[in-house]
């Protein structure tokens, strides 16, 4: 049987390391050169006219994306202020017993595009007329490029005599201390190259002079 061999130190000296250091220093051979020559011939090479084509397409590309973003037809949120009508007055004609009613209505607009707003059919439902009229709303209204504004809606509403003879004689009597007040109900038509559609309000106990 052979025996077995146990206890074996290998020695590193100093020389050993020395060696090593000296195969890595060494200089390439010729064969390694052509092998290295040879895997960078693989690897695709760009000229700087390749170069500077590939910058310009990525560049119109963003343009393009860019561009894209600001002209993409955003929705454009509309609603109507609740602060009431503004400036609203009434004034009776005695010669002909027509009543002509004026005011204002503020439309919020939330805009993202550079656009215009036009309102029309201003539709007022005066409770103590009994009566419903429109108007139209002279536009279109420029708006800001973007962020919210404040469109004053002004409407004028004729109430003709003939067809409200008893509450008209009950807004003369009132009309005579100086002011009454009104249940204002309505809509308007909102026109908008992104946005349209009827929007109601409504206004309780709504002061006005006449």
């Amino acid at each position: 049987m052979g025996k077995q061999i146990e206890n074996v130190t290998v020695a590193v000296t100093a020389d050993n390391f020395a060696a090593v250091e000296r195969e890595l220093d060494a200089p390439l051979d010729e064969d390694d050169e052509a092998n290295r020559e040879r895997r960078c011939k693989h690897l695709p090479q760009l000229s700087e006219k390749q170069a500077r084509v590939i910058i310009a397409v990525l560049a119109v590309l963003l343009g393009i994306t860019l561009l894209a973003g600001l002209l993409y037809e955003r929705p454009v949120e509309i609603g109507l202020s609740q602060s009431g009508l503004d400036n609203v007055n009434v004034t009776m004609n005695t010669t002909d017993g027509t009543i002509l009613m004026r005011g204002d209505l503020d439309a919020i607009v939330t805009n993202r595009n550079f656009v215009s707003l036009q309102a029309s059919n201003v539709n007022v439902t005066l409770t103590k007329l009994d009566a419903s009229v429109s108007a139209v709303q002279l536009g279109p209204v420029k708006l800001p490029m973007r962020g919210s504004t404040i469109v004053p809606l002004s409407f004028q509403a004729v109430f003709n005599a003939a067809d409200t003879s008893l509450a008209l004689a009950a807004i003369s009597n009132e009309c005579f201390y100086g002011a009454t007040s009104f249940d204002v109900d309505g809509t308007v038509d909102i026109k908008h190259p992104l946005a349209s559609g009827s929007y109601s309000f409504s206004f309780e106990d709504q002061v006005v002079e006449c």
